[in-house]
């Protein structure tokens, strides 16, 4: 069992390096981040061993794991009653659309959770391969906060920009961050001062954030690791947006971060004007 960064980080160096292994591995679990499908494909033919990954969090434990005759997860239906509802409203979406994971907790007798949404985003079902009937997660994306937004508004899922990298395994590490709702950075660790596929990679990046998009290429000696162990590949960097009126107060601010989204709405903005006002004059 390890991060699914780990694991596809062992199949890049595997491939890159030729290595063999004769290790007997009944079996590879994945868990706290999405897998490619291309490294669960390389690591099933190197070690001939299935790939299953879990779904879980801090607060609830273990809530579904992956079929082995599928990709859809078995929900953990004795201990969880789970949903998938609308990015924006607290409704149930239909099978196969794109939702929030909400959680209620049937047997946590210390600290009740209900309709907990665990920041994640998934898709629901209600078929698998195994014939099992009943809930299944088709698909289960990184957290909301995690996705880019594309140029024109859409959410990519960081998966989305994964899978378009493995044309590029030849690169050490790389990691891509969103600056501003245009300002996009690639940062790259390759072997050489420059990476010779630089412009095609752009190319790439572009047909999914957008043509008008501005990614800067910054060469590192590694991409940082974060304090739960974790390398993430694609993320929200902090992006602050303040709005401000001709006398110098407070109009609008809205902060978008890797923790969540934290909004001052314009009803609040009144008072915020009438304090700092007030303070102003105290200070004269």
């Amino acid at each position: 069992m390890a991060y699914a960064s780990s694991i596809t980080a062992l199949y890049q160096w595997m491939k890159r390096t030729g290595r063999k292994t004769k290790a007997r591995v009944a079996c590879f679990i994945t868990m706290s981040e999405s897998f490619p499908d291309d490294a669960r494909q390389g690591i099933k033919d190197l070690f001939g061993c299935p790939v299953i990954s879990r779904y879980s969090n801090q607060e609830c434990g273990l809530i579904s794991q992956q079929c082995k005759l599928g990709t859809e997860y078995h929900i953990n239906t004795a201990s969880f009653y789970v949903e998938i509802l609308d990015l924006e409203k607290d409704i149930s979406v239909e099978d196969g659309k794109l939702g929030r994971i909400v959680v209620t907790d049937l047997y946590n007798k210390a600290m009740p959770m209900i309709r907990y949404d665990t920041g994640d985003l998934g898709v629901m079902s209600h078929e698998c391969e195994c014939g099992i009937h009943g809930k299944v997660l088709k698909r289960v994306e990184d957290r909301r906060v995690d996705f880019i937004t594309a140029t024109n508004g859409d959410l990519l899922s960081p998966i989305t920009i994964i899978n378009a990298m493995w044309e590029y395994s030849d690169l050490l590490q790389w990691q891509f961050i969103q600056h501003a709702p245009q300002e996009f950075e690639m940062k790259i660790n390759c072997t050489s001062d420059t990476y010779h596929r630089e412009k095609e990679m752009l190319k790439v990046l572009k047909s999914y954030v957008g043509k008008d998009a501005e990614i800067k290429v910054t060469y590192v000696n590694e991409t940082p690791l974060l304090a739960s162990g974790k390398r993430k590949c694609a993320k929200f960097d902090v992006i602050p947006l303040t709005y401000w009126t001709k006398n110098g107060h407070l109009n609008a601010l809205s902060r978008i971060s890797s923790n969540g989204i934290y909004l001052i709405v314009s009803k609040h903005i009144n008072y915020i004007n009438k304090v700092s006002g007030q303070i102003e004059e105290g200070q004269k």
